[in-house]
């Protein structure tokens, strides 16, 4: 054998030599980490790691999993901190003090501590920074045990940027730590504190709209509802709900069922998880959450089941006296009004609604009969469902992952905020400029077409295509650039030949209403 033969076959061992060492850590990635984090029961399992997220968050996960095997890291087996790590190479960057050097989009950060809660507060940049603007309260999701708003960072800075709202994020507490209601009632006080202290952000407090998704949209109705008591006369603008998780009474509703399995992102199996953690800090629950054997047959319950029996699915509930009694103390946050929305009785105080669903989400029938629930009870409600698509879709994001469904359900938030927000304010527009609606009216009798101005702080600086679909622009030329042009007067057409006025046909874009 040459020397040159023997140069290259050294090389060649050692490449094969490093590919199997590669692909022994990958194996061991792809599956190793799975059966690391099932064994310790106290997590959720993630096999949709494996199956539906890229291969960048799977290789973090996995190889946290083998450094705490070869205890370069403590092991910790909550289902949040495996979440948390996997999300730190692409969020740690959005947290450190130079967050406005970010120029993903336009918005600055700063971060308040309000009643005990580390809050952050999104604001875009431009000329409404010196102004109180609307506000927009995001709760976001993770089943109350998991996630964090640095996780969010991408979608929050959309919302901001597309809405000129201020976002305000609550970092709340997760279970165990915090059980049911001592996470919503955190929420609450946040909330309550920027509704009677707005102004000290900068927040317009007459302007605020709330939602969040998942979990989130559990918080947001809570908090929506227990605001109604605290003061119903100062009501939020509009609510946004993301594939929200309204009720913990039935998990037999199709969806269930039928639309995931195991290995989907959220299953049944995490869902009694996320709950039993969340309500008793512990697994105890779930086998009784999974096997429906909750205390349910009290009058309560059963007046609910007779006036709705299409909510409800036949299933071997056990009275309460059948139950052991360390489990018959959990009955009451199962028939909650505060937990199970879709059962409330009045629904109509809620404000105008978007509802959003994936079509492949566990969560998807009981969105769809919440949106049933708020036509009967007269809410303005908006419905978009999302084909092929599943839960938490909308918070993915390069360098992860996006879809374009990703982009257009974030669209429809931002639009949805912005046009509650722009139609109150054009109200109290018109009915302060009397002056500028007498110049219409002269111009229109003389056949000339005279633009509408608003001139309010908070329309500077808005997005010209998100104006322009609202109809709500203050001067715009048809290819959609600002132009400090004023209309000028063309003169009066001969008497011989009638004026004709000028008319234009703008298409806006509406939600469907399913």
């Amino acid at each position: 054998m040459s020397l040159q033969q023997t140069y290259n076959a050294k090389y060649i061992t050692i490449f094969a030599i490093t590919v199997a060492i590669f692909s022994t850590i990958i194996f061991y990635v792809l599956y190793g980490c799975n059966i690391e984090i099932e064994h310790h029961e106290m997590s959720c399992p993630i096999v949709f790691y494996t199956a539906y997220y890229p291969w960048k968050d799977t290789l973090i996960v996995g190889l946290i999993s083998l450094a705490s095997k070869c205890g370069l890291v403590e092991f910790n087996s909550t289902f949040s901190y495996y979440i948390d790590e996997a999300s730190k190479n692409t969020t740690e960057l959005f947290i450190t003090p130079n967050m406005s050097n970010i120029t993903l989009f336009p918005v600055s950060i700063q971060l308040h501590v309000i009643k005990g809660t580390k809050t952050y507060i999104y604001t875009p940049i431009g000329p409404t920074e010196t102004y109180l603007q609307p506000g927009f309260i995001y709760l976001h999701g993770g089943g109350g045990v998991s996630g964090s708003s640095s996780y969010y960072d991408a979608t929050l800075r959309y919302l901001t940027h597309h809405t000129q709202h201020k976002v305000i994020v609550p970092e709340y507490t997760k279970a165990p730590l915090q059980l049911f209601p001592e996470v919503e009632d955190e929420c609450l006080k946040v909330v309550r504190y920027i509704l009677e202290n707005g102004e000290e952000f900068g927040i317009d407090t007459n302007h605020l709209s709330i939602g969040g998704d998942s979990f989130g949209g559990h918080l947001t109705l809570y908090i929506v509802t227990k605001w109604n008591i605290i003061n119903s006369h100062k009501k939020f603008k509009s609510i946004a709900l993301i594939y929200p998780s309204i009720q913990w009474l039935n998990l037999e509703f199709e969806s269930y069922n039928n639309r995931v399995n195991d290995n989907r992102i959220l299953s049944k199996k995490m869902i009694a998880n996320y709950l039993s953690i969340g309500i008793s800090g512990n697994l105890e629950l779930v086998p009784y959450i999974l096997n429906s054997t909750l205390p349910v047959l009290s009058k309560d319950y059963t007046a609910k089941r007779s006036k709705y029996p299409h909510l409800f699915h036949e299933v071997n509930w056990n009275p309460p006296q059948f139950l052991i009694n360390k489990y018959s103390k959990f009955a009451d946050v199962f028939l909650s009004p505060y937990s199970n929305f879709l059962f409330q009785e009045d629904l109509s105080y809620l404000p105008p609604t978007l509802i959003i669903s994936a079509e492949y989400d566990i969560l998807f029938t009981e969105g769809l009969l919440f949106k049933e629930r708020l036509q009967q009870s007269g809410v303005e409600v908006y419905h978009h469902v999302y084909e092929k698509m599943f839960h938490g879709f909308t918070y993915l994001h390069p360098p992860i992952v996006r879809f374009t469904d990703t982009i257009k359900s974030l669209q429809d938030v931002a639009r949805f905020v912005a046009k509650k927000f722009y139609c109150a304010r054009n109200i109290m527009a018109k009915s302060k400029n009397h002056t500028n609606h007498n110049q219409n009216r002269k111009a229109h009798r003389n056949g000339i077409k005279r633009p509408k101005t608003y001139r309010y702080p908070s329309l500077r600086g808005v997005d010209p295509k998100l104006l322009r679909n609202l109809k709500f622009a203050r001067k715009y030329n048809k290819k959609g650039k600002k132009t400090d042009s004023k209309p000028v007067d063309t003169p009066k057409a001969p008497e011989t030949t009638a004026p004709q006025p000028t008319t234009t046909t703008t298409t806006t874009a509406k939600p469907t209403v399913a």
